[in-house]
């Protein structure tokens, strides 16, 4: 054990002095320190618990530190993991042409349920002029896209889950997840009856990368003679006075040139967490949206959801929609506010809505400001502005871990949750509180009727007691075509949190054998909660059929 230790220790010294920058951290009295520190390149990282934040620097800023009076130590865990993920950005993770074309083509395989809206440019191609970066390379420029999931065939005002990702180009684990739930949504339309059900009357908006010429300058790190990409966050603006060039690679080793597109929306913007030198880590911009990746972003919003809320008051609980911006990293469901530790008027069902979500994740849910300070984020603006719950979630434990970590833990942890949004949006407010539907099956009883069964959980929802089940046949409860069925609970009453109902229908009253089914479960609070859906082909065949075909099979035998 001693000589594989010894071994660990040799390798992992020569790791470090081939490498100029480690992490750190930087223990504090109140998360509000974290405004002394936007100098440095400080991770979306927070030990509440030991109060420290994490920050990768170099010998110089860790020095510096020390001088200014912080309590600092080296990381050697996570310097280890930072460096190996360094290596891994060409082991799978796609470019952002590769992602571009990816999203081509499952809009031409799925025409009828998908398209790509190109909802404006990127900062360098808004110039129209050819843009070199402070290196002297020719920065390739971007359209801003979006893919949308809906079916074409279905008009109605459907609700919007809006999912974005990369909007700091570093984290590139997230658009690889985003691309990941349009798959799923595109591939399992024909198969899944809950896909089905949210596609058809619902709209699902990905965008892959918010920030696609930030993403860029990532992948030209990789590609010159070091081979590491480059650690931009930021946009691909220099023309606001920061000309650093390798990005992060100053004396203090957070500088970068560009723009901290998270800190220049226009709700709250030029406050706490963020900072007015164009070289900062969270550098907000000359001007309050002044970066066309938010501007374009903002419209793009605006067109999407309703205005659904006045300044300092709740949203209505009846408001539809809601957004998800994937970062990384750090395991947490974040919510509104960033820019303030008082409480957002919606903040019990916001609080609920994270802490449903981190079941799925096993993520911890918490404020934005529990993680540090911010001002002129995403989630701020899209709830402050438009009343629309708003949630970050930051992805894992590293910014480039292993391709395979995608598959293996980052997709199958966030899908139901990304999900369970999706499924909600009609109402998240309302439908977040009502009991969740699952394990249903059908099977024959006497005569021509088919019995349906599920089970109807309120216990990590609204904690009441449930009080009655819906099913529907054909179309989902608010769409007025459907057929209302109550099911019953088997016990003969309804005095639990978690029940087992069901009901007896005739088959004839299923159509067709992929005619879909929609339950949803009310408590005795008065909450519904979000359907689930099932297919009728679901329904197995009678006993009856069997035994007839197994009659028919021996006479034809007898008459061989």
């Amino acid at each position: 054990m001693k000589i594989h230790l010894s071994i660990f220790l040799f390798f992992f010294t020569l790791i470090i002095s081939a490498n100029k920058h480690f992490t750190a951290r930087i223990y504090y009295n109140d998360v509000s320190d974290y405004n002394k520190l936007l100098a440095y390149d400080v991770l979306e990282y927070n030990n509440v618990t030991e109060k420290y934040f994490l920050a990768i620097v170099n010998d110089s800023a860790f020095e510096q530190l020390k001088k200014d009076g912080w309590k600092v130590s080296r990381d050697n865990i996570q310097t280890l993991q930072a460096q190996s993920s360094l290596q891994n950005f060409s082991s799978g993770y796609r470019t952002i042409d590769e992602l571009y074309q990816d999203m081509a083509a499952i809009t031409s395989a799925y025409p009828y349920i998908s398209e790509i809206v190109d909802y404006g440019d990127a900062y360098c191609k808004s110039l129209g002029t050819t843009y070199l970066t402070p290196g002297g390379d020719t920065q390739q420029v971007y359209d801003l896209l979006a893919i949308k999931i809906t079916n074409k065939k279905i008009h109605a005002d459907k609700p919007v889950f809006f999912l974005m990702a990369g909007i700091h180009a570093r984290e590139i684990t997230t658009p690889e997840v985003a691309m990941r739930m349009i798959d799923y949504l595109t591939q399992n339309y024909e198969n899944n009856a809950d896909v089905r059900w949210i596609v058809d009357y619902q709209e699902t908006w990905i965008v892959p990368s918010v920030n696609p010429e930030g993403h860029w300058i990532v992948e030209l790190g990789a590609e010159q003679a070091s081979g590491i990409p480059y650690s931009q966050r930021k946009n691909a603006n220099h023309d606001d006075g920061s000309t650093v060039w390798p990005p992060g690679t100053s004396s203090f080793s957070g500088s970068q040139y560009g723009v901290d597109l998270n800190r220049n929306h226009s709700y709250k913007w030029g406050l706490t967490g963020s900072s007015s030198n164009p070289s900062d880590m969270t550098y907000r911009g000359s001007t309050t949206n002044s970066e066309p990746e938010v501007y374009e972003l903002q419209n793009f919003l605006t067109n999407l959801f309703s205005d659904q809320r006045i300044e300092n008051q709740a949203a209505p609980t009846n408001t539809t929609g809601i957004l998800i911006s994937m970062h990384s990293y750090s395991k947490l469901v974040l919510w509104p506010w960033g820019y303030t530790s008082a409480n957002a008027p919606n903040h019990a069902a916001l609080k609920m809505i994270g802490d449903k979500f981190a079941t799925y994740n096993h993520y911890t849910s918490e404020s934005s400001s529990g993680l540090y300070p911010t001002a002129g984020d995403t989630t701020d603006w899209t709830y402050g502005e438009l009343g629309v719950p708003a949630f970050t979630f930051e992805l894992g434990n590293s910014f480039m871990p292993a391709y395979s970590i995608i598959d293996s833990v980052q997709w199958p942890k966030n899908r139901p949750a990304l999900l369970y949004a999706a499924k909600i949006a009609r109402m998240p407010y309302m439908l977040i509180k009502g009991p969740d539907v699952s394990e249903v099956t059908f099977s024959y009883a006497t005569g021509n009727l088919v019995k349906v069964s599920a089970k109807i959980d309120d216990s990590k929802n609204g904690g009441a007691i449930i009080s009655s089940t819906e099913l529907s046949i054909g179309y989902p409860n608010w769409i007025s075509n459907s057929i209302p069925y109550q099911m019953l609970p088997e016990d003969g009453i309804f005095d639990s949190q978690i029940e087992t109902v069901s009901v007896y229908i005739a088959i004839n009253e299923f159509n067709s054998d992929t005619e879909m089914i929609f339950i949803d479960g009310q408590d005795a609070d008065g909450n519904s909660g979000p359907v689930t859906a099932a297919f009728s082909n679901s329904i197995p065949e009678p006993c009856y059929f069997y035994f007839a075909n197994t009659w028919i099979l021996f006479i034809i035998f007898l008459r061989r």
